[in-house]
């Protein structure tokens, strides 16, 4: 599927236990972090925004090094031709003006490019003979077994068929993504940044703010549908998370679906201040930009198959061994003189 066009997801009413019960909300938030991500890295001005992008992405704004699309998009599609290669700022910008500008719910599943469930693992896949999952209801597989069904924070399936099922009209694009994890369906428990309390954002810090916060769950699983294919990393004990998007290298954290998750959480959290504030925001302490070391992280690149390529001379902007290397460590700051665009 391409993106800049149209599509469709549709929610399932076992999504009705979750959280508020307003899915659509949550989805509504996940796809304005994308909007307001989107004009805070067009914006000149917008030098906080700026260092968001070059702590998760390990590059600048103005590196025009071209990368090819996702691991996973080139397996299912391909090699694609270098001269199609984009830089990381201009993949970024086409994937969250795509999410922000051109998603539209329907009450029909059939048409839908996403479906959307809540805690139905038990309900609807089946165990075949080769080991993966099938779900009769969407007709896709799915790889994993029953631990990834009730121990991750979701699942997203895209595996369809060689053939189609006899008397469906399916969409042939169509990815379920089942949100798993009971939290979820917790009462009292915070699913929007406009739940929490804005005094307690520093003290939670990314780390607390990343399961805590429903939409960043949702973009990020929407990053990994056809529309987009980005990768996760399953070679980490977790495909979420700050520590997880810190340990994605140059090149490879422009093809994550958690750094787009990343970005539209931070983007949340620099249109919001505490209480009594009239004008500033959230965002990565300022003095990241006095660590010794260049601005692009060189210390893993990649080639031109896409693979990594161990190079000399890390920079130490991304060291986590780094006492006071706040943004790496998830901290979060409060500036009254915040860059950039604000909303109000």
């Amino acid at each position: 599927m391409s993106v800049q066009v149209r599509k469709y997801y549709w929610i399932d009413r076992s999504c009705n236990e979750l959280g508020n019960g307003d899915v659509e909300a949550y989805i509504t938030e996940a796809r304005h972090w994308a909007r307001r991500a989107y004009d805070r890295l067009r914006s000149r001005r917008d030098t906080d925004f700026a260092r968001v992008f070059n702590v998760i992405f390990k590059t600048p704004k103005s590196d025009q090094v071209p990368y090819p699309k996702p691991s996973l998009w080139r397996l299912l599609n391909g090699t694609q031709p270098k001269a199609e290669w984009v830089a990381t700022i201009h993949h970024v910008l086409h994937l969250l003006h795509d999410f922000s500008h051109n998603w539209s719910r329907t009450p029909h599943r059939e048409m839908a490019d996403v479906r959307l469930y809540f805690n139905a693992g038990a309900k609807r896949w089946v165990s075949i003979a080769d080991g993966r999952l099938y779900d009769p209801v969407n007709h896709v597989y799915n790889s994993s077994n029953w631990d990834d069904l009730t121990d991750s924070e979701a699942v997203t399936s895209f595996v369809l068929p060689c053939t189609p099922a006899p008397g469906r009209h399916e969409n042939p694009q169509r990815v379920t993504i089942d949100l798993l994890p009971p939290d979820y369906s917790t009462p009292g428990d915070r699913f929007s940044l406009a739940q929490i309390d804005p005094d307690a954002i520093a003290t939670l810090g990314i780390h607390g703010l990343t399961r805590a916060v429903l939409p960043r769950v949702l973009l990020h699983q929407f990053m990994r549908t056809r529309a987009y294919l980005l990768d996760d990393f399953p070679g980490d004990d977790e495909t979420a998370g700050w520590e997880y998007c810190m340990r994605r290298r140059k090149g490879e954290a422009a093809g994550c679906a958690e750094s787009i998750a990343m970005l539209g959480l931070w983007a949340g959290l620099a249109d919001m201040r505490p209480a009594g504030k009239k004008r500033g925001g959230f965002t990565m302490d300022r003095a990241w930009d006095l660590i010794p070391g260049g601005w692009d992280d060189e210390h893993v690149l990649r080639d031109d198959e896409g693979e990594g390529v161990i190079r000399d001379g890390g920079t130490g902007k991304w060291d986590v061994r780094l006492r006071g290397n706040g943004p790496v460590h998830g901290e979060v700051r409060f500036y009254e003189d915040m860059t950039g665009n604000s909303p109000y």
